[in-house]
């Protein structure tokens, strides 16, 4: 398979790719101003989710912080962009500071997040139409070969619409423990999925549960 960089994959765009700067500014700012609000912010989105290297490094630094259970504040941030020698390309804490001028206060991120995971997505498509044409007109490998691949890349896209984030711990306990009522109220030999046909593998399995990826093989007669 032939090795793509990201200038190669991009050469074909004419205009500039889709982003929402304004949006990630505010997410940032947000964050310095109410650093409760990295919580939100990190259950859907990832640095590289933001489209300059600025932002990405920013977001970086504040998950960083926020993992070693330090404030988020420019001179904390600047110094972890210390640590890769960037600070002062980034423009220094003075850069850092003014991504919170002529912000409010937010309470809520939910529509800025929206708009840049939008972005991130159509940015990435973009990518991915790029290198699938790409492989198309060089031809160096089957077109069976070149469309899996294909498939695989846009599967790849469709996961990352799909992204979890974080889930509170107390709607899940709460579910967890109806379910564990529900089996200790259950027969012995009663299964908790659908039966496989086969019995001794659904004492094994006690049936195909729900939201199982289930994969059917066998050697070849």
């Amino acid at each position: 398979m032939a090795a793509y960089t990201e200038s190669r994959r991009e050469q074909y765009l004419e205009r500039p790719l889709p982003s929402n700067e304004d949006g990630e500014r505010a997410i940032l700012g947000a964050i310095l101003l109410d650093n409760t609000l990295i919580s939100q912010a990190i259950e859907h989105l990832r640095s590289e989710d933001f489209y300059g290297p600025f932002h990405r490094k920013i977001f970086a630094a504040m998950v960083a912080l926020f993992e070693a259970s330090k404030r988020i504040d420019p001179i904390l941030i600047s110094e972890e962009l210390k640590k890769e020698g960037s600070v002062e390309t980034m423009g220094g804490i003075a850069a850092i500071t003014n991504l919170t001028y002529g912000l409010p206060h937010f309470s809520d991120l939910d529509d800025y997040i929206r708009v840049v995971r939008e972005k991130a997505i159509m940015r990435s498509l973009i990518r991915t139409c790029n290198q699938i044409t790409s492989e198309a007109l060089e031809e160096e490998d089957d077109a069976r070969i070149v469309l899996d691949r294909a498939e695989h890349l846009i599967f790849e896209l469709a996961e990352m619409k799909e992204r979890p984030g974080f889930s509170r711990i107390e709607p899940i306990a709460q579910q967890v423990f109806a379910k564990i009522q529900e089996f200790a109220g259950r027969e012995s030999h009663a299964l908790t999925g659908l039966s496989t046909g086969f019995r001794d593998l659904d004492a094994i399995t006690s049936g195909f549960q729900a939201g199982d990826l289930i994969i059917v093989a066998a050697r070849p007669s």
